[in-house]
């Protein structure tokens, strides 16, 4: 390995975490020297002041770190949307306003709105897109869908434009014994899951309708991990459906700490309409080997196919997803082939096998640089 392949990588520090992490730590066994910087910021609960102030901060942190290290490349992870791009401009422009040496950027897209190219703004057409044209040598999307919409929109350059993969850690999933036990689930429940923030773009409202008239009929449990702006609207309707006793709400927990529910239960339920690269939710739970209920979006598109690895169903539609989910729970061989088939499709998406793809990446990138 070339001994100035060294990479700054960006680490969000609200959500990937543990996912950038690990792809630092597959290329650094295939021989790059590493380092982190921290980037991004939590939009959510964070003022407009607060957040240009925390970008402007992270951006001289960058810079320092950049003249300490010296690295060959930077690798930001960040989202092709309205908010993500301004940032991505402002700690860019005071990098290359400041630092002198050659250093080749990357931007991975963690989902993605293309329409925010074709924005009639004179400081995005003017200014904003073409100054992140010239600068940025990669982009790096995680679906087909994404990178066709982006190649075909011409705003960014196509040979900068590659096609990655999230990284999914096989050897996090493990049950536990115990689990049933601490969480007062009888052993003859089925255990549903829906992981991710609780916004109605995941779909988490159709999940309860649905719910609310499987429970009738099936031993069921719901599992709803995490919290966002419909938290106590979820609440609300988990009080007036009378599911309190049924439906179990974590709130925001740590990354490791959801990998104890994926590892536990018997189906996931993500049936998203947001602009998803490639959710994690729905990775892990392959890993896991959890038959999967979902939509057809993006990156599930590319990597799943029914019934061999999930059942599809419509956007918005409670009855679709409750359709889904009891021909899971009536048929024991789809379900168990389901859940050798998604196991063997992980091994897609390991440490090693990620890694090697975002190496070669970067070599082109550096060769054509």
């Amino acid at each position: 390995m070339d001994e100035h392949n060294r990479i700054l990588f960006g680490i969000t520090k609200q959500s990937h975490t543990e996912m950038g992490l690990d792809e630092m730590r597959g290329l650094q066994k295939l021989g790059y020297q590493c380092d982190q910087f921290e980037y991004a910021g939590n939009k959510e609960s964070k003022s407009t002041i607060a957040r240009f102030y925390l970008v402007i901060r992270n951006a001289i942190k960058l810079l320092i770190k950049t003249y300490q290290f010296k690295p060959d490349y930077i690798y930001f992870n960040s989202r092709l949307e309205d908010i993500a791009c301004k940032r991505d401009f402002i700690t860019i422009f005071i990098l290359r306003s400041f630092y002198y040496k050659k250093v080749l950027l990357l931007i991975k897209s963690h989902g993605s709105e293309p329409e925010v190219l074709q924005t009639q703004k004179l400081f995005y057409k003017r200014i904003l897109f073409p100054f992140l044209k010239r600068n940025v040598k990669g982009w790096l999307f995680l679906s087909t869908e994404e990178l066709n919409k982006i190649k075909s929109d011409k705003s960014l350059n196509d040979n900068n434009i590659f096609l990655t993969k999230n990284i999914v850690s096989l050897e996090r999933f493990k049950k536990e014994k115990n689990f049933r036990n601490d969480l007062h689930i009888p052993a003859d429940y089925k255990i549903l899951l829906f992981v991710g923030r609780l916004i109605k773009e995941k779909g988490i409202h159709y999940i309860i309708d649905a719910f609310a008239e499987i429970k009738m009929e099936y031993k069921t449990i719901l599992i709803i991990v995490g919290d966002g702006e419909e938290t106590e609207n979820i609440k609300a309707k988990i009080a007036l459906l009378n599911l309190e006793k049924e439906v179990i709400l974590t709130g925001w927990i740590k990354e490791s700490e959801v990998d104890y529910f994926t590892s536990n239960s018997d189906l996931l339920i993500f049936p998203t309409f947001f602009s998803e690269g490639f959710p994690m939710a729905l990775f892990n739970s392959l890993a896991a080997g959890l038959p999967i209920v979902t939509t057809q979006t993006r990156a599930a598109i590319d990597y799943l196919k029914e019934p061999d690895n999930c059942l599809w169903v419509q956007p918005r539609s409670s009855d679709s997803i409750k359709t889904a989910i009891i021909k899971l729970l009536n048929d024991d061989c789809l379900t168990k082939q389901m859940q050798e088939n998604n196991i063997k499709k992980s091994y897609l998406f390991t440490q090693e096998v990620v890694a090697k793809e975002l190496s070669s990446i970067l070599t082109s990138i550096k060769e054509r640089s």
